[in-house]
């Protein structure tokens, strides 16, 4: 998804969060949700959530508020998931391993 976003400048509608947030969404702590946070924390998202004529799940946009009240101006200049490492140990689930394989796969 970070790939994507990057590539496409784009980040997740208003129904993608509904679907990730909302009651039978992703559980909280997830990689996923996390990941989802970030980019509208990071990426020029403003207009996007200042005009769309859609509603975003409050419980995202509680989370970016307060991602985007608590970040300091070191955190403000780079986006964690635009580097492999930071990538994999945020918002990759590893059930007690040290890495996921999932950068492994992703280079072949």
């Amino acid at each position: 998804m970070a790939r994507v976003a990057d590539r496409t400048n784009s980040v997740p509608t208003p129904d993608d969060t509904r679907t990730v947030f909302g009651e039978e969404g992703v559980r909280e702590g997830s990689g996923l949700r996390k990941l989802v946070v970030d980019l509208f924390a990071w990426k020029k998202t403003d207009q996007l959530v200042e005009a769309h004529e859609d509603s975003w799940d409050e419980s995202f946009m509680r989370l970016l508020v307060c991602k985007l009240k608590r970040m300091d101006a070191r955190e403000k200049g780079r986006a964690p998931w635009r580097t492999e490492s930071e990538r994999c140990r945020l918002y990759h689930e590893h059930d007690g391993q040290t890495t996921c394989g999932v950068m492994e796969a992703a280079r072949k």
